[in-house]
């Protein structure tokens, strides 16, 4: 789910606008106490309210750790549908054992996303916007010593996926690179199919 941070009393930050017309957000409100208060019926309005950050730092990190997460399953997600499909498994057949095995909506809805290839980006992330929270992400582990090998093998993924001409696509277009290294898709046929 896209995330909302609230910094005192100004909660801008990118977020999805249809997300945030259904009151989806996860909102992580940021800054001094009084302040934060003023503005947590607002953010309440955009969706689940998590306890408040002193610093917009702290809150900054809670976004970053939700797509580093949401970033590691959607690669994992690439692989499994891949392998899946290398050993003639039927996408609605995978798609049934996802939604039954992790039922999280934003998991259902990646998942959906891959399995049909419907990857424009619309409201969501883009291959090379997620590159850029990714390298943010690897930023943060450094300068914490904490390691994030995750983080790498996404950014490889996604640069790959850029590498092959999906950076303006949405972030699940990481399947289709995990397809080509199978073999089971080449870049220019694909990106004919899809105009683009």
């Amino acid at each position: 789910m896209p995330l909302l941070i609230g910094t005192g009393n100004d909660a801008a930050s990118p977020c999805r606008p249809d997300a945030a017309a259904a009151a989806k957000l996860i909102v992580v409100p940021a800054g001094p106490a009084d302040a934060a208060r003023r503005v947590l019926p607002f953010l309440a309005a955009h969706g689940r309210l998590l306890p408040t950050q002193d610093v917009p730092f702290k809150a900054n990190v809670m976004k970053l750790t939700g797509n580093f997460m949401l970033f590691g399953f959607v690669n994992t997600m690439c692989e499994a549908l891949t392998l899946s499909d290398k050993n003639d498994i039927p996408r609605d057949d995978i798609l049934a054992f996802i939604e039954a095995f992790f039922p999280a909506p934003s998991i259902q809805g990646y998942a959906k996303r891959m399995a049909t290839e419907s990857l424009d980006a619309g409201a969501g992330f883009t291959v090379d916007l997620a590159l850029k929270d990714v390298r943010y992400m690897r930023q943060l582990a450094e300068s914490s010593r904490s390691p994030l090998r995750t983080a790498d093998l996404v950014f490889s993924s996604l640069l790959q996926a850029s590498a092959n001409g999906y950076g303006k696509k949405d972030v699940g277009a990481m399947f289709l690179a995990a397809q080509q290294a199978a073999g089971l898709l080449t870049p220019v046929k694909h990106l004919e199919s899809v105009g683009r």
